[in-house]
């Protein structure tokens, strides 16, 4: 009978020093890396969440609950190129300041998807840096290499905007790409 309650008892203490270790795992989690999240980080803390814990310590972290996005479907009506790179540049901001809360998500995914019926000329990355250039833009969202025409550009210290091609013609989309991997960057394809 002792040897029954012995082992009931080890057992309980098991149980309860994982517990702890996996409670003290998950401190460590969330007092380094309030902030830093991709979807290693975020299945942790789903996977530790489900466990029975006090509710202060099932808090997702920041970015976690936004994991994922809802890709934006835009339909421009306007067909002069000029106007289009400046909703463009304007859709790019947006997708890197707010839904990718600055470069700082740790997933890939896509924030828009834009639809051009018909583009007058051709919108083209220079153009679209050119209007982040004039807003201010090149310290929070750097371009300086021109992925199309290959040369260097004065927009900030790194290239954060990856441009695939240039677009013009009838029945355009164009999407706008957050890439957490293998650096945090816009992809415009």
């Amino acid at each position: 009978m002792m040897k029954g309650i012995d082992l009931s008892l080890k057992l309980v203490a098991d149980v309860i020093i994982t517990l702890v270790a996996v409670l003290v795992v998950f401190l460590i989690f969330k007092t380094l890396l309030p902030t830093q999240t991709n979807n290693a980080i975020c299945k942790i803390y789903r996977g530790i969440s489900a466990l029975p814990l006090p509710e202060f310590l099932k808090t997702m972290p920041e970015g976690c609950s936004s994991i994922f996005q809802v890709v934006e479907r835009i339909r421009i009506s306007e067909n002069d190129g000029s106007k289009i790179e400046q909703r463009l540049a304007d859709y790019i901001v947006k997708c890197w300041d707010e839904k990718a809360g600055s470069g700082k998500s740790g997933t890939t995914f896509d924030c828009y998807e834009i639809y051009i019926k018909w583009i007058d000329g051709t919108v083209t990355e220079y153009g679209v840096t050119e209007k982040l250039r004039l807003e201010k833009y090149c310290k929070t969202l750097p371009n300086n290499f021109l992925d199309q025409d290959k040369v260097d550009y004065n927009c900030g210290s790194e290239n954060k905007i990856y441009w695939k091609n240039d677009f013009e013609g009838d029945d355009v989309t164009i999407i706008v790409k957050y890439s957490a991997f293998p650096i945090h960057r816009i992809e415009v394809i």
